[in-house]
């Protein structure tokens, strides 16, 4: 299915509440274990190459399994938002628009503005394919990483991404920060401006140290 142009509430998302929690980034390797729904040892979602990174259609129900809740509109009581890269080989793939959104239109299109209304748009979710993560949220949970898999259906584990895992011929490394993050990657929190890095390596060129962004360029009022 081709997406439509994902805006939904642009103007609820420029806007910082007073509430929002400080910029402070702990250190990647300390992220505290967070139980996620789905969520094991080996990790969350589907073994799939990177072509197959589509949106599922139905992200009602990969919103359910990811252990959030479809709200009737966005709310900024908790209102940041995290980057996520995905590097293969040098080359990005991008994160889809509208993940943890579930409204559409009659052509089965997400809409390019967001009307308030069931089964509507998790705390959690994409507008578009920039990679921004937006948390906009009526409580104070702690959001991961994991989740956002689990709403796209890829896998996600220590030393996995999709069907690529760590083994002779192939590195997967995950940064945050630009700092290496060795714990499982499904209970990394997210933070306020996190810049976060999946990098995948399966060429001679490319398996040589990786190096990660640091930090990500977020538009005015992001």
């Amino acid at each position: 299915m081709v997406l439509a142009a994902v805006a939904l509430s642009a103007a609820a998302c420029n806007q910082q509440s007073p509430d929002s929690p400080a910029a402070a980034e702990p250190a990647p390797q300390s992220a505290a274990p967070v139980s996620v729904v789905g969520a094991s040892a080996a990790g969350v979602g589907r073994a799939v190459p990177a072509p197959g990174w589509t949106r599922p259609a139905d992200q009602a129900a990969q919103v359910h399994r990811a252990g959030l809740d479809l709200l009737a509109a966005e709310n900024l009581t908790l209102h940041y938002h995290a980057h996520l890269d995905i590097v293969l080989d040098g080359r990005a793939v991008p994160v889809p628009a509208g993940l943890g959104i579930s409204v559409t239109d009659a052509a089965g299109n997400i809409p390019g503005s967001h009307t308030p209304g069931r089964p509507g748009i998790a705390a959690l979710h994409t507008h578009d394919t920039s990679g921004v993560l937006h948390v906009e949220s009526p409580t104070n949970p702690q959001f991961t990483l994991g989740q956002l898999f689990t709403e796209w259906d890829v896998g996600l584990g220590p030393g996995q991404i999709g069907s690529y895992r760590d083994q002779p011929g192939t590195r997967v490394q995950v940064y945050v920060n630009g700092r290496p993050f060795t714990a499982n990657p499904t209970r990394l929190v997210l933070q306020p401006h996190q810049e976060i890095a999946v990098v995948i390596s399966t060429t001679a060129a490319t398996l040589a140290p990786a190096t990660a962004p640091s930090s990500y360029a977020f538009p005015a009022g992001l």
